[in-house]
């Protein structure tokens, strides 16, 4: 199971810059202008980076916005929904390397009994595991 993360990178020198993109590569604007680069979204498995990819900003922006018009099914009522219109809920032990999933919960749902719930227990197991009262 592989997993996503992301870090800023706009403040970086170019130097740096130009060592992410020699990784993997980039969108075309960095490729052509190492000093462009805004954002490397890193994707990783349980052995360690899998790949790179150097943004700058405005290709960023274009495919957060392709990502939240993306289509998901809510787990409590089926309906699918844009992601942003929800969250994908993590429980307290969630780990991606084991093969955990988030769970993909529309805005409505979030406030209704079932998502409560289960944020509820998760908080309870939590505690039980850790024995504090945060």
């Amino acid at each position: 199971m592989n997993w996503f993360t992301s870090r800023v990178v706009e403040s970086a020198s170019v130097q740096e810059k130009q060592k992410l993109l020699a990784q993997d590569g980039g969108c075309e604007h960095v490729e052509t202008d190492a000093s462009l680069g805004y954002i490397v979204h890193t994707e990783r498995d349980s052995f360690g980076i899998v790949g790179t990819c150097l943004l700058c900003k405005a290709c960023n922006e274009a495919a957060q916005e392709e990502a939240d018009n993306e289509e998901h099914t809510c787990v409590d009522c089926k309906q699918s929904v844009k992601q942003k219109d929800g969250i994908f809920w993590k429980w307290y032990d969630f780990y991606a390397a084991q093969g955990d999933e988030a769970l993909f919960v529309c805005d409505c749902c979030r406030t209704q009994p079932a998502h409560v719930n289960r944020v509820k227990r998760d908080e309870r197991e939590r505690q039980e595991e850790f024995g504090d009262d945060d």
